[in-house]
């Protein structure tokens, strides 16, 4: 006889029913932007770790018997341009100093925990700038000290380029001989420009005493023609002639420096046999003589008759 399984009782449970899923929407350049926040940081942190290792390697050398001779002039000089540029030396704030005060973080301190004083490196990056890393490296070999890197920074740029150029070639007595003649040019030009700023001051000086002189001459002739409507004609004419008289003594003394400056042109033309010049000469002469008389009316003076027709005809 078979049995059959007792079919299973429910208990009154009832089935539950399944929920779909809701689809979430991504915000994609949420995303992005802080994919790309998270790669910013994890940079800026191992760039801030990479410089402070670069300021605790240097520190670090210095305390170490000058350990850092290991490096080459040059490359050393790079180092510590490269953290006074980007001020790293901000690093050491809080660090000891030798004599047990706390670092405020400036460049002078950072020079004086490598053994050195600020205006020593100072004066080495200058030399850096001005030469550049392969030509400073050179100098430095060949035994060239800081008086003369002194004397050489103070030429120009262009004189700096060449030195530069000289120094690879390794041949000291070249470069030293170069820098010889290139202070020696810069010095004539040196004296050149002073003897024309000299010149320019003395110039200058002239002008301001005749500029003076004729504002003094023009207040006295505007004080003069103030009074000549109050002077009886006779008194006028006397004035008048004081004036004339002493226009006469400054044109005289101008036109016996002309001809001083006419017989010298003579002299020249004759002594080296120049004929070339005698139409000019001529026309000089006439010119000077007209402007002497060109002032003087066609009159009776001394006794002579219309004396411009005169001079012409002696002419």
């Amino acid at each position: 006889m078979s049995v059959k399984p007792a079919r299973a009782e429910t208990r009154g449970r009832k089935p539950m029913k399944t929920q779909p899923l809701q689809t979430v929407e991504v915000n994609e350049s949420a995303v992005e932007e802080l994919r790309a926040n998270t790669a910013l940081m994890e940079a800026t942190t191992a760039s801030y770790s990479a410089e402070r290792d670069l300021v605790n390697q240097l520190l670090g050398q210095a305390q170490m018997a000058d350990a850092l001779s290991q490096f080459s002039r040059t490359v050393r000089l790079s180092k510590l341009a490269y953290v006074k540029e980007n001020k790293l030396y901000k690093a050491i704030a809080g660090k000891k100093m030798p004599n047990g005060s706390a670092c405020e973080g400036t460049w002078e301190e950072f020079c004086n925990l490598l053994g050195h004083s600020k205006d020593k490196v100072d004066l080495d990056l200058q030399n850096l700038r001005t030469f550049g890393a392969e030509a400073l490296e050179a100098m430095s070999r060949m035994g060239i000290g800081y008086r003369d890197l002194r004397q050489f920074r103070q030429l120009s740029a262009d004189d700096h380029s060449a030195l530069a150029e000289a120094a690879r070639t390794g041949d000291k007595e070249a470069v030293l001989d170069l820098a010889e003649d290139l202070i020696a040019r810069q010095a004539k030009e040196k004296e050149k420009l002073a003897d024309k700023l000299e010149k320019k001051t003395h110039e200058y000086e002239s002008l301001a005493e005749r500029q003076e002189d004729l504002s003094q001459k023009l207040d006295e002739a505007k004080a003069r023609a103030a009074l000549l409507p109050r002077l009886k004609p006779d008194a006028k004419a006397a004035d008048m002639l004081v004036e004339l008289q002493a226009d006469m003594v400054e044109a005289r003394a101008k036109l016996r420096q002309a001809m001083r400056s006419v017989e010298v042109f003579h002299q020249h033309l004759r002594e080296y046999d120049i004929d070339a010049h005698d139409s000019e000469l001529a026309a000089l002469m006439v010119e000077l003589l007209q402007l002497v008389v060109a002032p003087v009316p066609e009159l009776a003076i001394g006794g002579i008759p219309q004396p411009l027709d005169f001079i012409k005809t002696i002419v």
